[in-house]
């Protein structure tokens, strides 16, 4: 005679942990409220794994309390994806899920909408003037470290999965205390204006100059002396009477500060232009500027790539032990002659690569172009026709308010061919 015993186990009651999802459902609505009033907005978890959450609960309930397992707790949580097979297995009952934190919440500014209303003042003006104008966007990518000789160091860019052959391994040093330097990618996209308004401004060249961070900081003039170089190179857009400019609020592009005024005006006369309008996005807002949308096409360039600079000789390499940031690197190099151009050299070959890997990029199918950095001798004679254009009495490299504040005929200068706003720069010869 044969007896399922099957038949004799009821199996585990239902009832066994009502007490302790009990007790979670509390804690979880009470998580749910607060997020609610956050516009259901989390900074941080409060549990730190399944475990934790059920250590948590668990000194809440009364002694006594029958505690589940890890499983039987994670498979009361609500399934990611309610499609697949495994989903099956979740219960559903504690409205809680595995998540991973999104970076893309933005800052509220008082004047979003008034530069919102700016930039599409702008782009109405250049599509209503599409043969006369030029529409440039300007920005800096995040910095790209590298490490020092036979040390190489993550580009710092997050990627996804490449392709490596299969006997190989993709790796990096797994810190960067060995990076004193880093390099600055400059986005320029010149955009192709459309015929409407409503029509992307997202396309058109991009431009991208790869600038050394210790020797080859940005300013407004290192800016406008590479964009003065750009603009000639581009075959399909003729050399325009109106340049309009669309950059971020940082201070080499804020439009309140004199050494800004000063770069757009000498471009202004460097390209025998008629009209120069320059303007920005509100604080935080930099995800406003179609130039911002370049970075995560840069990023495939940049992703999964370990770099390091070449090394120097030997005196230059030891005089670089004792440097602690780029700072203490500039400070040896204007004590040491040949330091910043063995420096410069030791780049060239990484330089080289990502720049390589740069042009492979497109956008639109136009594949992005590498830039030049503009040197320092070109800077310096690019700042000094200040003196020849705006008022002889400036004292080059001072441009704060108390500087400048008894300089007749600057004032009377601006007074007479600009127009200034706090998100808006007009210079116009009249």
């Amino acid at each position: 005679m044969v007896i399922d015993l099957r038949s004799l186990n009821k199996g585990r009651p239902d009832d066994t942990f009502n007490v302790f999802f009990d007790q979670l459902e509390k804690e979880v609505e009470e998580l749910t409220a607060a997020d609610e009033r956050r516009h259901n907005v989390e900074h941080f978890s409060k549990y730190i794994s399944v475990h934790d959450l059920i250590e948590q609960t668990a000194k809440h309930c009364p002694e006594g309390t029958q505690i589940p397992s890890e499983s039987t707790v994670l498979f009361a949580f609500v399934p990611r994806n309610a499609y697949t097979n495994t989903a099956k297995l979740y219960k559903g009952r504690i409205n809680l899920q595995h998540k991973i934190q999104t970076r893309q919440l933005r800052a509220a500014h008082i004047d979003e909408h008034y530069c919102a209303a700016i930039f599409r003042y702008l782009k109405e003006y250049a599509i209503k003037f599409s043969d006369l104008s030029t529409l440039v966007c300007l920005d800096d990518k995040s910095k790209v470290d590298f490490g020092e000789p036979g040390m190489a160091v993550a580009s710092g860019v997050r990627g996804k999965k490449t392709l490596v052959p299969v006997g190989s391994m993709l790796g990096a040093l797994d810190h960067d205390v060995c990076s004193k330097g880093s390099l600055t990618p400059s986005v320029c996209l010149v955009v192709d204006i459309p015929e409407k308004v409503t029509e992307s401004f997202y396309r058109g060249q991009v431009f991208v100059t790869l600038k050394d961070s210790v020797f080859q900081p940005s300013s407004p003039f290192r800016h406008a002396v590479e964009l003065k170089q750009i603009l000639p190179t581009i075959d399909d857009i003729p050399t325009n009477p109106y340049l309009l400019l669309y950059t971020d609020g940082g201070p080499d592009h804020r439009t309140t500060y004199a050494a800004v005024k000063l770069s757009l005006i000498i471009l202004f006369k460097s390209l025998d232009l008629d009209m120069l309008i320059a303007t920005r996005t509100a604080p935080g807002h930099s995800w406003a500027n179609p130039a911002e949308r370049i970075m995560s096409l840069l990023n495939l360039a940049y992703q999964n790539v370990s770099l390091h600079r070449d090394e120097m000789p030997s005196n230059f390499e030891q005089m670089l032990k004792s440097c602690g940031s780029m700072n203490d690197i500039r400070n040896k190099a204007s004590k040491k002659k040949g330091l910043q151009d063995e420096w410069t050299k030791s780049l060239q070959t990484m330089v080289s690569l990502l720049n390589g890997r740069t042009e492979r990029v497109t956008l639109k199918e136009k594949p992005f172009r590498s830039g030049t950095p503009a040197s320092f001798e070109d800077i310096e004679r690019f700042e000094a026709l200040n003196l020849q254009y705006v008022d002889p009495e400036l004292t080059l490299g001072k441009y704060t308010k108390n500087d400048l504040k008894k300089l007749d005929q600057y004032h009377r200068f601006m007074e007479t061919h600009c127009k200034e706003r706090n998100y808006i720069f007009h210079f116009q010869v009249i």
